[in-house]
């Protein structure tokens, strides 16, 4: 696992344009906050309980597709605990 600065983001996802950019934030965040162009939204918990999502895993292989084990996943969130 790497943890990228934006820049690297971004450079990394034009070089790989099969990978996903997936918001981990709240549904409300990721709404109302705002959200980078290009990401899919998995939440990794939510609100009121902030329980931890259990089917992100789930949520995030079906989005990658049959080809999940090799095909790249970027995480972002605010404050970078979440998409850690």
């Amino acid at each position: 696992m790497d943890h990228l600065d934006p820049r690297q983001v971004h450079e990394f996802l034009r070089k790989n344009s099969d990978a996903l950019f997936i918001d981990c934030r709240s549904e409300m965040e990721y709404l109302f906050v705002g959200h980078a162009v290009g990401t899919l939204h998995v939440a990794w918990n939510e609100g009121p309980d902030w329980e931890v999502n259990p089917h992100f895993v789930g949520q995030v292989r079906k989005l990658a597709g049959t080809d999940h084990a090799a095909r790249p996943i970027i995480l972002i969130c605010r404050s970078g605990n979440r998409s850690l």
